[in-house]
């Protein structure tokens, strides 16, 4: 009997320790022995996620790779240092995602538009061996000096082909440089993975590379053929900040140094290929005031800062131009934090025994007054102090800051607090040309929602975990701390929720909270530091024990998410730091839930952990991949058929005028040289060409600017359409007199209505007036009241249906509660514009057909609405109504494969090029030729500066 019971009981005990949940707890634990059971657990996982695989036939490439990546976990078990294996395939799994376009790229065409102008600077340097100084395909007639743009990715790409080329054959330059990004993405994933390991450990890093890696905000621009800065930029910014981890986790102080030195280098790098830098420099500089402020920068950190500070700054400052000089970068407020974190440090040196004799002489004269006070004041050293020297020396700059602000007088002090709400309310500017960028929208939390659905969840949740495990060794005040970091970064997320209401992000409440939130932390902090510092040695201790890593996580994160809540382009930069910090908490969570004793709770835990995140990665995981399958080239079939006749049917001399969006294009496909490209140096013109050439009133308001540029040739295509607004607000004066847009009107077969024997077409749409509008006896506001709908009555033939005559149209015009039926007074249909007697609105209907899908086409289902100010553009009257010109001769037009036309949301059309013939003897006088290339104007930076009556500026 007690032999069986003996076995019996060794059964059991077996049992126990191999049941999953042990299994499971061995693997988060921190001691490898897990290492025994992983295999067979995995392999039972395989086996059942291939089963179900094959019984629904729902395997992809995401659940394939799952499964290996899970067979790689059961054989990394054997290697001493797994993340050899685990971290490549992490890596593998991303590059496979982001290669899936790369049939639609056709080994030459880059994604977007500006990976182009580093692909022409790249074969020029295999061609050629260097850059031209000036290139002269770019800004007519004055050429661009091409040290002033960042060029690494064009020097990038030429290595990488050189590199490859002896070991691919038949690879070119175009091909290399579609694959750098994804190259520099898998480099970066293994950076990141080491960085994260370095801030947390293997089991966080693996998981924030994982999520990073199939994030679908960090896929566009590290995917083929988004051969821009990024990849590069963003490769460099981990580096440097793993690089300067690593000074505090040296003894030697040497070797602190080092570190600090190779990180400032890759700084310097980033900052020569991607403006993103000024992130990493205010990183950097916030991580640099918090060690200072918590009393953690002791020589060991202040010699990483200078040796980091060296060539991160000489580098920016010297190597380009870009940042204007030491002047320019010392002067920003982004670069400048790391140097006055050395001022700061230089600062508290000086005044260090100052500040605590201070002390010592204020807690006197609370105690005794004036006499213990004056007494304390005398001694000739200070007896050591609790509260920390660099909390008073802060407390001293400020109240010296202010001291000097007051002195330049209030209303430089006004002005000094306004440019800074500005910056921090628009970070990207409120400039004319940069408000009309889409990228540089600033986003609601829609787009939060939008961009990162429930994963939002688990960042936004994580930094709150994080930021308790943070201040866990503040016992005392760890709780009031992270009750405040709650309200603080809800405040500051949500204060921007969504357009149209009192959250708006501008509005006075709204910025209030934004800024109240802010400043409420941070004096939260500051109080509660200073309490302890007098109080409560213990959580003074505590204080100076925050972990640095987290402290650098939680710094990064705050930055990023300033950043994200000022452009959309920028959610790209935050996904990194949010994948680190869901990594964590996803982490932490499962291993505190093994921890847990009792096994319903246990279990309870890791099913709700494991429904959560599964799921969601998984979702991410699979939407990134069908994304990249089918993100093909910017530059479609029609833009590389007509880059092609460029290239065969005009003179090598030629020079094309357009809009600045194509400006790459025409220079790289179309080997032809443009006034204006993406690039934007030269802003200023961008307003002329707005205001004198697409929206211009007369041809020879045209072709006095075209002249002066020695243009030869003007491009337009239906994308203007959508782009009309931009460019008439850019080329508006200070009254935007000639800002305008187009309409989108579609029919509505159900509303069609017969009387007096017409047939009533109704096309439903809305378009705010661009003018006031006075009709009988009733006034309309511009911008206020708007139309509603069109109807286009038709009279019928009764003897022949197919023949019919069409009547004078009518617009319903909507004010507030007043609506009034208005004549319109033209309509262009089968290439002839025809004129109505009645007056009314004096604008002009461009009929179209409408698709429904590939099959059904619903002919005239669609309309444009143009009103009076745009049917005077040159543009419309050249592109949508076929307006003939002695001076405009259409020399290209794919109209035949390309009509205009409404396709299930979006209107597309063909693309027309014009040859530009000026008359005989025609010339402008010196000064306006001097005014049309000048590279600004004291008008145009007003007009940009003072931008508050932009539609695009949100209020």
């Amino acid at each position: 009997m007690g032999g069986r019971t003996d076995s019996g009981s060794q059964r059991k005990d077996s049992r126990r320790n191999l049941s999953l949940v042990k299994l499971f707890s061995q693997l988060f634990s921190e001691t490898p022995a897990w290492a025994a059971y992983l295999p067979h657990t995995i392999v039972v996982l395989v086996i059942l996620l291939a089963a179900w695989l094959v019984i629904t036939g729902t395997a992809s490439f995401p659940s394939t790779a799952a499964l290996v990546l899970l067979l790689a976990a059961a054989v990394a078990h054997r290697l001493k240092r797994p993340d050899w294996l685990l971290v490549p395939l992490v890596a593998l799994i991303g590059v496979v995602i982001r290669i899936q376009n790369l049939p639609l790229l056709k080994g030459q065409y880059p994604l977007a538009l500006d990976p182009f102008i580093f692909l022409r600077y790249a074969r020029e340097l295999v061609e050629n061996g260097a850059i031209p100084a000036v290139d002269t395909l770019r800004y007519v007639p004055l050429g661009f000096e091409t040290g002033s743009e960042l060029l690494s990715v064009s020097y990038m790409s030429a290595w990488l082909y050189k590199l490859l080329s002896p070991l691919i054959p038949g690879l070119t330059i175009e091909f290399a440089h579609i694959i750098y990004p994804v190259i520099f993405f898998a480099l970066g994933i293994v950076v990141f993975y080491l960085l994260c390991r370095e801030l947390f450990d293997s089991r966080v890093a693996f998981t924030a590379s994982l999520i990073l890696s199939v994030f679908p905000a960090y896929l566009y621009r590290t995917m083929a053929g988004f051969a821009d800065k990024e990849a590069l930029g963003i490769l460099l910014m981990f580096l440097s900040i793993y690089l300067f981890v690593l000074t505090q986790k040296r003894e030697r102080r040497w070797q602190a140094g080092l570190f600090g030195a190779l990180s400032g280098i890759a700084a310097g790098g980033m900052g020569l290929t991607w403006g993103g830098t000024t992130f990493l420099y205010m990183i950097v500089g916030a991580y640099a005031f918090a060690l200072i402020f918590l009393g953690k920068m002791r020589l060991r950190e202040t010699i990483a800062l200078v040796s980091w500070a060296v060539p991160a700054y000489l580098m920016v400052a010297f190597l380009t131009p870009r940042y204007g000089g030491i002047v320019g970068v010392l002067s920003s407020l982004n670069f400048a934090i790391p140097f006055l974190a050395l001022l700061f440090l230089i600062a508290d040196r000086l005044t260090g025994p100052l500040t605590s004799r201070l002390h010592q002489a204020a807690t006197a004269f609370l105690k005794d007054g004036w006499q213990a006070a004056k007494t304390a004041l005398g001694q000739k050293e200070a007896s050591p102090s609790r509260i920390s020297p660099h909390v008073l020396v802060l407390l001293l700059v400020m109240i010296g800051g202010i001291g000097a602000l007051v002195l330049l007088g209030p209303e430089k002090v006004f002005g000094i607090i306004v440019q800074i709400k500005e910056q921090i309310l628009h970070p990207v500017g409120t400039g004319r040309l940069t408000v009309t960028v889409a990228e540089n929208r600033q986003p609601y939390f829609s787009d939060w929602w939008e961009q990162f659905g429930y994963f939002f969840y688990f960042f936004f949740i994580g930094s709150m975990y994080l930021f308790y495990r943070m201040v866990a060794p503040i016992k005392r005040y760890r709780v009031p701390l992270t009750l405040g970091y709650v309200v603080f970064i809800t405040l500051f997320i949500f204060s921007r929720n969504r357009a149209g209401t009192v959250l708006n992000g501008v509005t006075p409440f709204s910025a209030f909270l934004f800024f109240g939130s802010v400043i409420g932390f941070a004096l939260l902090f500051y109080a509660l530091i200073i309490r302890s510092s007098t109080r409560d040695d213990a959580s003074f201790r505590g204080f100076a024990a925050i972990p640095s890593g987290l402290l650098l996580t939680l710094i990064w994160f705050i930055i990023m998410i300033l950043a994200a809540r000022g452009a959309m382009r920028l959610f790209f930069v935050f996904s990194p730091v949010i994948a680190l910090v869901a990594g964590y908490l996803i982490v932490d969570v499962i291993t505190r839930s093994f921890a847990i004793k009792d096994r319903i709770y246990k279990w309870t835990a890791l099913i709700i952990v494991l429904v959560l995140v599964v799921p969601t990665v998984y979702g991410m995981w699979e939407t990134s991949y069908a994304q990249a399958r089918y993100t093909g080239p910017s530059l479609n079939d029609q833009w590389q058929a007509a880059m092609a006749w460029v290239r065969e049917g005009t003179p090598e001399d030629a020079v094309f005028a357009h809009w600045w969006d194509y400006g790459y294009w025409v220079q790289a496909e179309g080997r032809r040289a443009t006034i204006l490209d993406g690039g934007n140096f030269i802003s200023y013109w961008n307003h002329l060409m707005g205001r004198h050439v697409l929206s211009g009133r007369s041809e020879t308001e045209a072709l006095e600017f075209l002249k002066a540029h020695d243009a030869t040739h003007l491009l337009v295509i239906s994308d203007e359409i959508g782009k009309y607004t931009a460019y008439s607000s850019i080329g508006s004066d200070e009254e935007f007199d000639i800002f305008s847009w187009i309409g989108t009107f579609v029919m509505e077969p159900r509303a069609t209505r017969e009387a007096d024997g017409l047939s009533w077409y109704t096309y439903y749409g809305v378009s705010a007036l661009d003018e006031q509008l006075t009709y009988e006896g009733k006034t309309f506001p511009a911008n206020a009241a708007a139309i509603g709908l069109i109807q286009i009555p038709i009279r019928y033939d009764e003897d022949d249906p197919d023949e019919f005559a069409i009547e004078q149209p009518t617009a319903t015009v909507y004010y507030q509660s007043d609506r009034m039926e208005v004549p319109i007074e033209c309509l262009f249909f089968e290439g002839e514009r025809r004129y109505f007697e009645k007056e009314g609105l004096g604008g002009c209907i461009r009929l179209m057909p409408r698709y429904l899908n590939a099959q059904y086409q619903q002919e005239n289902g669609a309309l444009l609405w143009v009103s009076e100010r745009g049917f005077g553009a040159l543009w419309t009257r050249l592109f949508l109504f076929d307006e003939e010109s002695e001076r405009f001769t259409l020399v290209y037009d794919d109209s035949d494969t390309r009509q205009l036309a409404y396709y299930g949301g979006r209107i597309m059309g063909p693309l027309k090029i014009w040859e530009i013939t000026y008359p005989e003897g025609f010339g402008i006088p010196p000064e306006l030729r001097e005014l049309y290339t000048n590279r600004t104007t004291n008008y145009w930076e007003y007009l940009n500066e003072n931008n508050r009556n932009s539609p695009y500026v949100q209020e």
